[in-house]
């Protein structure tokens, strides 16, 4: 085992001092005339300090000291051949400093009495990796930690300020996912957020896509008054041929009014009959509409690029 050692040493002696002369051999940056720039050297000329040290000592030798280096970085850190030479090397500089280190025999002695290994059975580069690692593992969990504190301080936070606006905003019966009209917008999206409802702004509104309503699969969009306050929602179904609009546009939209008037207790103000050419894109041909009191509701026909849908507008 020693002799094996003392082989090793005696390489990596060699390499160190081999790198040491190629470097003493370059020529000082003041030694260039000062009214000449000197070249940079081509990229293909630079030479690693294993090449250096192969061509001083012989392939054999070159060899022997990069497997060694591999056997190291196998044992300490993993597959040495996903790796290149000189990050190799590199490895090997970082694990020779920190061998130097006055805290190293510390760490060394600590490494040998948690595994139970033999002092001499352990590599040198086997503390310092493993304690590297534990490093990078606390500072991990620390952050894991510190991102899950921070997420449930914002949890309570957030619940707090919805249950203090919604103390103070009376429910309807023609509120969608139990959200009162005159609740501020931020509140109204971190209510969606927190039922895991995905959603976006969309300039002055908020819009969802795929809610069940009434058992109809809709697109709502959610608005506000000037002070961000909710104040109306529209609901929209999902868009179809005019092949389609009696067997099924029209269905849809007579489902809502049922819906609505059961929600309200009373018929609509007004029915109106809407003929295929009274529906136009850009505007809401109403159907159903309660308008006497607040809230509003109305309910029609709609169109968009040739298609067409049912709608309901419901405005506090």
């Amino acid at each position: 085992m020693n002799k094996k050692f003392s082989i090793i040493s005696i390489l990596l002696c060699l390499f160190c001092l081999t790198a040491q002369t190629a470097a003493q051999k370059t020529p000082p940056a003041n030694t260039a005339p000062p009214t000449q720039k000197a070249d940079a050297p081509a990229a293909d000329t630079a030479k690693s300090f294993d090449v250096i040290f192969m061509e001083k000592y012989g392939k054999g030798a070159a060899d022997s000291l990069v497997s060694i280096v591999k056997n190291d970085y196998l044992i300490c850190v993993g597959d040495p051949e996903k790796v290149s030479r000189n990050q190799l090397f590199r490895w090997k500089s970082h694990i020779d400093s920190m061998i130097r280190d006055k805290g190293y025999p510390e760490k060394f002695n600590s490494f040998v009495k948690a595994t139970g290994m033999k002092a001499h059975e352990v590599r040198p580069c086997e503390p310092i990796v493993f304690y590297e690692q534990l490093d990078r593992q606390i500072i991990e969990m620390d952050n894991i930690i510190s991102a899950q504190r921070t997420a449930k301080e914002k949890a309570h936070k957030d619940s707090v300020a919805i249950a203090t606006e919604l103390k103070h905003h009376k429910a309807s019966h023609v509120d969608i996912l139990r959200l009162p009209a005159g609740i501020h917008k931020d509140i109204l999206k971190l209510i969606l957020d927190r039922e895991t409802i995905k959603s976006k702004t969309v300039q002055d509104y908020i819009l969802v896509d795929s809610l069940i309503i009434d058992g109809q699969k809709v697109t709502a969009a959610f608005y506000f008054d000037a002070n961000g306050r909710y104040n109306a929602y529209e609901l929209e179904t999902m868009a179809v041929t005019a092949a389609a609009m009696n067997n099924l546009v029209r269905t849809w939209a007579g489902e809502f009014a049922a819906s609505y008037e059961r929600k309200l207790g009373k018929p609509p103000n007004t029915v109106n009959r809407v003929s295929f050419p009274e529906i136009r894109q850009g505007r809401l041909s109403i159907v159903y509409k309660w308008n006497k009191h607040p809230p509003q509701v109305l309910i029609g026909l709609a169109t968009d690029n040739n298609l067409y849908y049912a709608k309901v507008l419901v405005n506090y």
